[in-house]
């Protein structure tokens, strides 16, 4: 994450020398947000795009390491949760952007974190750096001193509302200027389901505009009239979540086909891959209507067995399929705690069963070789969508993510 141009020596270093008082006074100010706030884009916002929206602005304020000081030398890595790590997304400056910088970033990476080794790794950063300013007497110091104290010193029921003012991208420390009802809902709310993982699917989605009340209460009654638990466990399968959401998903959903024999052939019938994986049939049950368009259903097990998935009644064929597919992912990989949310957030979670629906539903490969041996038109994409049973979005990104050749839709 420190390997440069050197604009001064015209040659490649890997250390830069930062004062790190500004950069742990910044981690400090964005603690719980950095620890627990998911992206809230597909993609990372550039800080060069011209077009990036004031969100997007504020997202980088709390996640972006040049956010600490702009006059410092500091890479562009933008630091999250993924819902369940933390990841870090490292990107190289594009080149003469920066040129008043005695130097540019040259490299770019993703990595994940389990969260207790960041929170580990960041503890003894800013203690270490704490200690050594303990005989400087400045108003910045004390003010850190005591940030810091709130956050190691907070108790369990403190630390569990700091989490999910956090995953809100919310400073827990200024709740007196929030909605007195969003407050009450993070305290009292979530009641003994705050750690659990429904809820932490719902704060990912959760806007200001929202009454959390209301929608939770609707999906927490849906929950309780289908029984809706975690999975079985007679029925785990390893899920190594450190590579891309993608990767993992595509290997996984490649697995599910071969069991149903599928070869190059579309999937009529998504709920035979429950039956074809070991589970029982899959159950649908009816959702009931939110005052959010981000929720799109709840998937989880019956107490029977049985994988279930509770969707809104008017989804047309091919979204409908899609989100059996995406709660399917769900319930086989990610309810060890309990049910899950399929929603339009993107976590590790969310990004990989909508990986997964899309190549169990449309396998790359063949839509590739298709897409090679036909006229590669806009007419394509339509056929292609027709003979999986899918959007044309679903074919489009598959032949992209592919970089297939002489794409232009």
């Amino acid at each position: 994450m420190t390997r440069v141009w050197d604009r001064r020596s015209q040659g490649e270093r890997t250390s830069i020398f930062v004062p790190v008082f500004p950069l742990v006074r910044w981690i400090v100010h964005n603690w719980w947000v950095l620890l627990y706030e998911a992206c809230r884009w597909d993609e990372v916002p550039a800080d060069t795009d011209r077009v990036v929206t004031a969100n997007q602005r504020t997202w980088l304020r709390r996640h972006c390491l040049r956010a600490a000081d702009s006059g410092l030398l500091l890479p562009r890595m933008c630091v999250f949760s993924d819902g369940q790590r933390v990841c870090f997304d490292l990107k190289s400056d594009p080149p003469n952007v920066y040129s008043h910088m005695p130097a540019e970033f040259i490299e770019s990476q993703r990595f994940w974190l389990p969260r207790e080794a960041v929170v580990d790794g960041l503890r003894e950063f800013v203690r270490t750096t704490i200690e050594r300013l303990e005989d400087v007497a400045s108003p910045c110091v004390s003010r850190l001193n005591e940030n810091w104290n709130a956050i190691i010193n907070a108790d369990a029921e403190e630390a569990e509302f700091c989490r999910a003012a956090g995953r809100l991208g919310r400073d827990p420390y200024l709740a007196r200027e929030w909605n007195p009802s969003l407050v009450e809902f993070l305290e009292t709310g979530l009641g003994s389901e705050a750690a659990g993982p429904m809820a932490g699917d719902f704060l990912d989605i959760l806007e200001d505009q929202n009454d959390p009340n209301s929608i939770w209460q609707s999906l927490q009654q849906t929950k309780t009239t289908f029984r809706m638990g975690q999975s079985p466990s007679n029925f785990t399968m390893s899920l190594d979540d450190s590579y891309f959401p993608a990767a993992t998903a595509y290997r996984l959903a490649r697995e599910v086909r071969d069991k149903l024999n599928a070869d190059s052939n579309p999937i009529i019938d998504v709920r035979r891959a429950a039956v074809a994986s070991g589970s029982g049939p899959m159950v649908s049950a009816e959702l009931p209507t939110l005052a959010t368009p981000k929720i799109k259903a709840v998937a989880g097990w019956t107490n029977n067995g049985n994988p279930i998935i509770a969707s809104l009644a008017n989804i047309g064929p091919q979204n409908r399929r899609f989100l059996e597919a995406r709660a399917l992912f769900l319930a086989w990989y990610q309810c060890q705690g309990g049910p899950r949310l399929v929603s339009t957030a993107h976590t590790w979670s969310q990004k990989a069963s909508r990986a997964f629906a899309a190549e169990l539903l449309a396998p790359q490969s063949e839509i590739v070789e298709r897409w090679d041996r036909g006229d590669r038109t806009p007419a394509q994409i339509i056929a292609l969508a027709n003979e999986f049973d899918v959007s044309t979005k679903v074919i489009e990104l598959q032949l992209q993510n592919a970089g297939a050749d002489a794409l232009d839709v």
